[in-house]
């Protein structure tokens, strides 16, 4: 069973209903239900509502008689809609109010005896796949490389921070984040990472942090990647290319196998997605000789589902190219890397000494 978060809206009079709908959602389902027993003493009520709306695959609010009485179902439903989530109404006794009548709802008895029957009818999936529910205001557009960073990091510390959560690291791109150095940014491998170019201090701050956030993400849930270490980065010339392979070899080496998948692919170049857990997702254009132009973050939780099935199944058909299993991948990818660095220099050994050591 998936883990699809819930959101459950409801009247205060009607929490002991709302309670054993959560429950039976956690323990029956195996699904996440967010509701307002969620948001810790403290924090903006309706700020944090909003943002359980926006991060969940689907909204289940409970229209009863005392509902009726209140507002705040109806306006959590709106909110759903103008976002694009896919909505299920539960109705207790009661009709849904004509502004709202023209979805479909299910009818259940007041002492819940039938919630189990026809909440286990329901195909969870189809619902939050149908391709008439689209994705709005909880999109943005990074034009620039600076702000595709500083939004990754911000959106990957988002799930941590806000939600106490890790996501499973899907990710497409040649070297991945993970060849970003991991030191402080006034260390010499900056230098050595930039090659030709030279970028500033406040773009290696941003580059840090997105590789210590998604680093979190990965050493605690895991990650796939598909990667092409091939790719010649000419602008930056030889030492940029071999220093990020040697970065991202140290990374991967330190990855139990158990937690690392990972593919060699020519795709690896053809744009840079990155998905962290089923919480956002953002997708580039092939990078240019700036960096990447205009990366789409979503965190619309069925568009991020549906990303996550289309990653996974071309995950599945190039390691099928390849005839590797998953299990292989990592000492496979790893072979590839270490012979991509020798064919760069002469001397690797002498490079990774040096790289180790910070000279």
């Amino acid at each position: 069973m998936i883990n699809f978060r819930i959101f459950v809206s409801y009247c205060r009079d009607d929490k002991e209903l709302a309670e054993k709908l959560t429950n039976f959602l956690r323990d029956e389902m195996e699904f996440s239900p967010l509701w307002d027993a969620n948001i810790r003493p403290g924090i903006e009520f309706n700020e944090k509502i909003k943002q359980f709306i926006s991060h969940s695959h689907i909204a289940m609010p409970l229209f009863t008689k005392n509902s009726r009485k209140s507002p705040w179902v109806q306006q959590e439903t709106v909110y759903a809609l103008a976002l694009g989530i896919p909505v299920i109404p539960l109705a207790i006794d009661t009709d849904l109010d004509a502004f709202l009548s023209f979805l479909q709802y299910i009818e259940l008895k007041e002492d819940f005896s039938d919630l189990e029957d026809k909440i286990k009818k329901i195909n969870f999936e189809r619902i939050i796949l149908n391709p008439a529910m689209k994705q709005h205001s909880i999109i943005k557009i990074a034009d620039l490389p600076n702000e595709r960073t500083e939004l990754m990091a911000k959106y990957a510390n988002s799930v941590i921070e806000e939600f106490g959560e890790f996501g499973y690291i899907r990710q497409r791109g040649a070297f991945s984040t993970f060849s970003i150095p991991n030191k402080n940014v006034k260390h010499s491998i900056w230098k050595k990472y930039e090659g030709n170019r030279h970028g500033g201090e406040n773009d290696h701050i941003l580059k840090l942090n997105e590789r210590e956030v998604l680093e979190k993400h990965a050493r605690e849930r895991g990650l796939s990647l598909i990667i092409d270490p091939t790719l010649d980065l000419k602008e930056r010339g030889d030492e940029a290319v071999k220093t990020r392979l040697i970065i991202l070899l140290e990374f991967l080496e330190s990855i139990p196998k158990e937690k690392l998948k990972i593919v060699i692919s020519e795709r690896g170049r053809q744009g840079n997605l990155t998905i962290v857990g089923d919480w956002f997702f953002a997708d580039s254009i092939s990078p240019g000789f700036r960096g990447f132009r205009q990366t789409v973050f979503s965190r619309h939780a069925p568009s991020v589902f549906q990303t996550i099935l289309l990653f996974d199944k071309e995950f599945k058909e190039l390691l099928e190219g390849i005839k590797l299993d998953a299990s292989e991948s990592r000492e496979n990818a790893l072979e590839i890397i270490k012979k991509r660095i020798k064919s760069i220099s002469r001397r690797p050994r002498a490079l990774i000494k040096r790289f180790l050591s910070g000279g």
